[in-house]
């Protein structure tokens, strides 16, 4: 019956959602993704669903992962970087390619729920919003002069509307990185991120 449910929730709402999602959909998208935030589908029916909403968006692939892709995304692998303090010139924005991904996965929906990365990044795309309404990246750069981020869904949402360069930036102590140290779990040096839209599907993010 959860199936069932599921596949009749998908084909109602993927009929507004599908293609560009104007501001009258926003909410139908946010909702369907919390729907599916928990579930376990990775059916080739929701792959091709999601293949439609990300038409037009920023990312590399959509693939299966095993039910403890989760835990192990959050297995640090590689080292932590050494903080560089780089006062007093600290540029307030910087091209977004530059900037690397600290953790090696995200969840596609906000802590509090409220928002999501895709229907962020339809609205920063059709410039619905601007990048100056988000709350600047927060960024810090090691010794060997990478920038790292501790803003992860935030800057996947500017990398999936692939039309902003450049954007603000706060540049964060080393205090406030030492809180932040249980994040550094990339194992691929902070190129690319993956978003789990299922507990078994993932969405790849890269520059």
């Amino acid at each position: 019956m959860k199936n069932l449910y599921s596949s009749y929730f998908i084909s109602a709402f993927l009929f507004l959602i599908i293609g560009h999602p104007q501001a009258n959909e926003t909410h139908t998208l946010h909702q369907f993704l919390l729907f599916e935030f928990n579930s376990h589908d990775h059916s080739s029916q929701l792959i091709s669903h999601f293949q439609k909403i990300l038409l037009g968006l920023n990312y590399r692939e959509i693939k299966v992962v095993k039910d403890n892709a989760r835990k192990n995304s959050k297995i640090r692998s590689t080292p932590f970087p050494v903080f560089a303090n780089i006062a007093p010139y600290k540029p307030t924005s910087i091209p977004t390619r530059s900037i690397l991904f600290m953790q090696s996965s995200i969840h596609d929906v906000f802590h509090e729920r409220r928002f999501d990365i895709i229907t962020t990044a339809y609205q920063l795309q059709q410039k619905r919003i601007a990048i100056t309404a988000l709350p600047n990246i927060h960024v810090w750069r090691d010794s060997k002069g990478n920038i790292w981020t501790i803003n992860h869904r935030r800057l996947a949402s500017i990398i999936l509307a692939g039309n902003i360069d450049k954007i603000p930036v706060t540049w964060i102590s080393q205090k406030t990185l030492d809180k932040n140290r249980f994040e550094f779990t990339t194992k691929v040096k902070g190129k690319s991120i993956d978003a789990f839209l299922t507990k078994n599907l993932i969405m790849t993010i890269s520059h």
